[in-house]
This record gives structure tokens, C-alpha cells and sequence, in this order.
């Protein structure tokens, strides 16, 4: 084959190539991959507003818990600062029948239950009889104790005491309720002469509303009372 004919054999070539490229040979590649540069942008696009309405769902969640909290620590806030001034709505007063006694004596003290701020509250008086009703005794010796009426056995499975209906007395400024008791019936002897330093704290969280009633819940202390005992 001589050189005039390679050349033009080769010169038809790069013309059949030429033309090929002109043509829709190569275009459906070309749309194939603009097509494909479309759907991932679009895909990009699409994903994007997923984690942006996510991170907005996210941030909406989060707003209504916080809201939820505030408002549940606000709730509690009210609960307890309302249990706080029913608390001191009332009062608890002891005094001894006399200031001195003879060593192996009773020790009877009462006790006044009275509302304050001309207010009216159910008090149970079953917690009286027991260990919610803690006494505080310094003697001579400057040694302190604690005190306690035993658990009365009313108590249902759960060993909680299940004061009855008539166990809630109702009570006003004007009408309170008093008890007396007998502090050597606690496991107390006074056992020598001198000066005692004596008060109370009653707890009660026992509202009776199982019984169609609303008791006053709360923890109260009394005053401080001196005995003597020669």
C-alpha cells in the first residue's frame, strides 16, 4: 500500500469519527449524565429539607418539653408552697398539769390542735397514737431523746395505717382539739431529779380523701415546755 492511500484511508477515519461526534451517537451519554448530575443535586436538595424539617421538629420538641417542665416545676412549686401554708395554718400547744413532780410519777402533758387565720381543717388524730407523733426530751444531764407512741394495728397490706372516718375531727380557731397523754407510756422514765426540757413535732401526710374528706397535711412543731422533777 502506497502512502497516498494510508493517508487518505486515515483522513476517512478521523472524518467517520468527525461525523459520529456531530451526530446523536454521543448524546444520549451526555443527556444521561445531565440527567444524572440533575437527580443527585435534586436528591441533595431533598435531603437537605429532610434534616432541615427534622431539625425543626427537633427544635419544636424541645420548646414543648421545656414548656412541659416549666410547667411542671411551676406545678410543684404551687403544690408545695400550698402545703407550706397549710402547714401554717396550724398550731400545736402542750403544757404539763403541773411544773413539779415527784420522781416515778405520770408526766401527763395535753395537746391543742388549733387552726390558724380563722380557718377550718380536718386533723387526724389516729397519727397522735403513733410514731408521726415524735417527742423531744433534754434532761438534767443535758442527754437528748427521742420518743415515740408505738404503730396501733390498723395498718393495711402495705403496712400503712388506715385512719377511719371518724379518726378525722374537724377543728377551728374557736373549737380545737385536745388530747392528753402520759409521756412515761412512751418508754420514757424521767428516772432522776432536775430540770427536762420537753417539746413535739407531729408529721401527717394522710388526707382521708378516700373518704370524701381533705385532712391538714404537714409538719408541725410545738412549743417548749419545762418539767421539773424533785
Amino acid at each position: 500500500m502506497n502512502t497516498s492511500t494510508l493517508l487518505k484511508k486515515r483522513f476517512l477515519m478521523i472524518k467517520i469519527l468527525f461525523f459520529l461526534m456531530l451526530t446523536n451517537s454521543f448524546y444520549p451519554v451526555y443527556v444521561f449524565s445531565q440527567d444524572d448530575n440533575l437527580q443527585r443535586v435534586m436528591k441533595q436538595q431533598d435531603t437537605q429539607k429532610q434534616i432541615d424539617e427534622t431539625l425543626k421538629l427537633q427544635k419544636t420538641q424541645k420548646e414543648v418539653q421545656d414548656s412541659l417542665k416549666i410547667s411542671d416545676m411551676e406545678k410543684q412549686r404551687k403544690q408545695t408552697q400550698e402545703l407550706l401554708d397549710i402547714a401554717k395554718a396550724m398550731e400545736l400547744v402542750i403544757k404539763s398539769d403541773k411544773e413539779i413532780y415527784k420522781v416515778g410519777e405520770p408526766i401527763n402533758i395535753e395537746l391543742s390542735f388549733r387552726p390558724r387565720f380563722k380557718r377550718t381543717h380536718y386533723l387526724n388524730t389516729l397519727g397522735i397514737e403513733t410514731d408521726k407523733m415524735v417527742w423531744y426530751i433534754s434532761g438534767p444531764s443535758g442527754k437528748k431523746d427521742k420518743i415515740a407512741p408505738q404503730e396501733v394495728s390498723r395498718e393495711d397490706e402495705n403496712g400503712h395505717l388506715k385512719p377511719a372516718k371518724e379518726d378525722f375531727i374537724l377543728i377551728k380557731e374557736d373549737k380545737p382539739f385536745q388530747t392528753k397523754i402520759n409521756l412515761t407510756n412512751y418508754g420514757y422514765s424521767f428516772p432522776s431529779t432536775g430540770e427536762y426540757i420537753v417539746f413535739c413535732r407531729y408529721t401527717n401526710y394522710e388526707l382521708g380523701k378516700e373518704l370524701g374528706i381533705t385532712a391538714w397535711a404537714g409538719t408541725i412543731k410545738s412549743n417548749i415546755i419545762q418539767i421539773k422533777l424533785e
